[in-house]
């Protein structure tokens, strides 16, 4: 009796997943994709093949890389989206809330030596971080 219920939920996971999909890329049709935003992909993932050499060795790696780029496209055009619409209503991020998001997280290290060098492990700047808060 287990069953059918598991299947039905397979299901209607994978419609919504597929209706999601379908709207994203309506939307994404048209959201401007700029060059800059290519590059912040491709920076991402040089990001995670440092961070995870062995996902991308060999064959597998290859396949895991198609699917890891296109995960990070999607998730850049629905940046993107949120930006355009957050420009549409005015919605905007003051500095001084981003330099407050900051400290708190920089609070959390033992230093703030140790906050860049994790910053620099993952391919930031103190002001790339910043603007991926913003």
């Amino acid at each position: 009796m287990k069953k059918p219920i598991y299947i039905i939920l397979a299901l209607v996971v994978v419609f919504s997943v597929v209706i999601v999909g379908v709207r994203l890329r309506q939307r994404a049709g048209e959201a401007t994709i700029e060059s800059t935003t290519a590059k912040e992909v491709n920076r991402q993932l040089e990001v995670l093949k440092k961070q995870q050499p062995k996902t991308f060795k060999g064959t597998r790696g290859k396949i895991a890389e198609k699917g890891i780029k296109n995960s990070i496209e999607k998730q850049v055009r629905i940046n993107e989206l949120i930006k355009q619409e957050a420009e549409k209503l005015g919605v905007t991020v003051a500095d001084s809330e981003v330099e407050i998001a900051v400290n708190q997280v920089r609070r959390a290290y033992a230093s703030p030596k140790k906050f860049n060098q994790d910053l620099k492990r993952q391919g930031l700047t103190v002001d790339d971080y910043k603007k991926n808060i913003k």
